[in-house]
């Protein structure tokens, strides 16, 4: 008796403790603490085939990490950057679309206010604040490697498909947030580096308090919120003031998708800013944030990710890219150019000078 009364009670503790663990764990995945659940029922989303058999089944999850926590949301927030954006040496042939004050255009020099530090602490987010930013922060822009851009987008493209051979990187596990450092070290080793996967991060990547001209947070957490062109430009140049002067980094932001295949047609993959798994933009807040630099909007959501245009086919209407998340993958091309331009047609190209 004494056995089975024992059993009893063994059997009764067993169940209070499942029955909290499972508490624990709904709470943890609602509160949005990790990660966030991807709308199953997205009727707009076209999606994408596959192309490389190392895909990591980790990432084909309903799950999308990354820039969906809380705390990544509360950083963005946060913000309200006063620095304006100052590109020099050449006038951009996409002004008009660019988030920039276009200046003399003799002037040469580059120099920045944004350098490269450690990864901001997440104690330094405990609670949202205004945060102070340089009074200028200036963009290199060389005038060969611009003319070259120039001339490359306002021309025609010659060919109905072309699939440059980008080594594939994945982000996952080590740099969960950073889907950007992983795009600019497959442009750069497909030109010519040699960077590991974390090089970028580690060495290069531009870290503050401002989204826009560096990255905010920490790339190797989980809730580290991104970096948009202009300080992944600053990046580039980073690692090109080190090891390649024979490179320039150019910010294609306001280009069409159509104008970005020459540069693949011309050999020179294209990072760009798109959603993960090409859902539709989402942000966790009851409304979208859109942070507002040097007079252009920049609209940030909770699913913002980065990756590497590497191919195109016209005729049978895709695009190639390598994503950091699922590897080599093909996507209809309608579908891609719909969520560009929602993200508002973000990309950079490096080419030679």
């Amino acid at each position: 008796m004494k056995a089975v009364r024992l059993l009893c009670i063994w059997c009764a503790v067993l169940c209070v403790c499942s029955a909290s663990f499972c508490l624990c764990s709904c709470t943890r995945r609602i509160s949005g603490e990790n990660v966030i659940e991807v709308p199953t029922d997205n009727s707009s989303l076209d999606g994408g085939s596959d192309y490389s058999s190392d895909t990591k089944a980790s990432s084909e999850s309903n799950f999308v990490s990354s820039k969906a926590s809380v705390s990544a949301v509360s950083r963005v927030s946060a913000y309200k950057g006063a620095a304006s954006i100052t590109y020099v040496s050449a006038e951009p042939a996409f002004a008009e679309s660019l988030p920039v004050s276009l200046p003399d255009s003799s002037a040469s020099d580059y120099s920045s206010e944004a350098s490269k530090a450690e990864p901001i602490e997440e104690e330094s987010f405990s609670e949202p604040e205004v945060y102070e930013e340089p009074s200028e922060i200036v963009i290199p822009v060389d005038p060969v490697a611009y003319e070259r851009v120039q001339n490359i987008l306002s021309g025609e493209l010659k060919k109905s498909s072309v699939e440059l051979d980008v080594e594939q990187l994945y982000q996952y596990p080590v740099l969960p947030t950073g889907c950007e450092s992983v795009a600019l070290t497959m442009a750069l080793n497909y030109l010519g580096g040699d960077l590991s996967l974390t090089d970028v991060a580690e060495k290069y990547l531009v870290y503050g308090y401002d989204i826009i001209t560096s990255f905010l947070g920490d790339p190797f957490e989980d809730d580290g919120a991104g970096i948009f062109p202009p300080g992944l430009i600053l990046t580039a140049q980073n690692y090109i003031d080190e090891n390649s002067k024979s490179l320039a980094p150019i910010d294609t932001t306001g280009a069409a998708l159509k104008d970005l295949f020459k540069l693949v047609e011309g050999g020179y993959p294209v990072v760009v800013w798109s959603t993960s798994f090409l859902y539709d933009p989402f942000s966790i807040e009851e409304e979208d944030i859109v942070l507002e630099f040097s007079g252009v909007e920049y609209p940030w959501y909770s699913n913002e990710h980065c990756l590497v245009l590497s191919g195109y086919d016209t005729l049978s209407n895709t695009v190639t890219v390598n994503d950091p998340e699922r590897g080599v993958v093909v996507y209809d091309i309608d579908r891609f150019e719909e969520i560009y331009d929602l993200m508002g047609r973000m990309s950079m190209v490096i080419v030679e000078k």
